[in-house]
C-alpha cells in the first residue's frame, strides 16, 4: 500500500509541479519501473511461494524432538536432554524448550 502511494505521489509531482522537478520524462520512467518492481514482488509473494513443496519430514507442532547435540554461541556442545533439570521429562519437570526450524530455499 505504501509502495503504491509513493508511486502515485511521484507521478503527481512529476506532472503537477513539473516546473519544480523537471520530471516529464524521468517521472513516467521511474513510475513504470516502480510499478514493475511492485508487480514482480506481488507475483513472487502470491504465486511463486505457494508452489514450494511441503516439508513432509519436518517435525510437527507438539511432537517430541529427538535428542541431539549442537554447538552454542561459544562453541561448547550442548545436548538437548541436558537443558532439562535432572534429566526428567519436560512434562514432569514443567520445563520446555522452544526449537525453531527455518526451512530455506537452498
Amino acid at each position: 500500500i505504501v509502495g503504491v502511494g509513493l508511486v502515485g505521489l511521484g507521478l503527481w509531482r512529476a506532472y503537477a509541479r513539473s516546473s519544480d522537478f523537471r520530471g516529464k520524462v524521468a517521472g513516467p520512467v521511474f513510475g513504470f519501473l516502480s510499478l514493475a518492481v511492485l508487480g514482480f514482488f506481488c507475483y513472487y509473494l502470491f504465486s511463486v511461494t505457494y508452489h514450494v513443496p511441503p516439508a513432509t519430514d519436518s517435525p510437527q507442532v507438539g511432537q517430541a524432538a529427538p535428542d541431539f547435540t549442537l554447538p552454542d554461541h561459544n562453541g561448547q556442545k550442548v545436548r538437548l536432554a541436558s537443558l532439562f533439570a535432572s534429566g526428567a521429562s519436560p512434562e514432569a519437570s514443567g520445563q520446555y524448550v522452544l526449537l525453531v526450524f527455518y526451512r530455506g530455499y537452498w
